[in-house]
């Protein structure tokens, strides 16, 4: 779980781009009631992706649909691995935390200026700018 304060850092990332400004403690109520709505109503500050997720899952529903069922089909698929979780992933030893997000850091740099974010799958793409906490791409 990303937590509220995390949350609102990704909803509020291009906060200046919007030329609705953020209500402080002493701002009348309309503006506080407007920010509210702007926000989680309108999702004014939330970044549409291209719809490219929604025709592959029209895609999956209308092959299902289309399908033979065949009777002895479960005993043709071989058993599902478990995905790993983090007692199963391998652990690194000797490296404090610091050590190992400035190793990360210095090949993501260069990664960066040469990656292409555009064709990427939008949980691909939450996934890596979530690891990179880049708020403005997870908006």
């Amino acid at each position: 779980e990303l937590g509220n304060s995390v949350i609102n850092r990704i909803y509020e990332a291009r906060i200046d781009e919007i030329t609705i400004k953020k209500p402080h403690s002493s701002s009348p109520r309309g503006d506080k009631e407007s920010w509210i709505k702007s926000k989680y109503v309108e999702k004014k500050f939330i970044q549409k992706l291209p719809e490219m997720g929604r025709n592959t899952l029209l895609r999956r529903s209308s092959a299902r649909r289309n399908r033979i069922i065949l009777p002895d089909r479960t005993t043709q698929r071989p058993p599902l691995k478990p995905k790993p979780n983090r007692a199963t992933l391998p652990r690194l030893t000797g490296l404090s935390p610091s050590d190992i997000v400035q190793k990360n850091n210095t090949h993501k740099v260069e990664e960066e200026e040469e990656e292409d974010l555009s064709g990427l799958h939008p949980g691909a793409l939450l996934y890596r700018s979530a690891a990179l906490q880049n708020f403005p791409v997870m908006a």
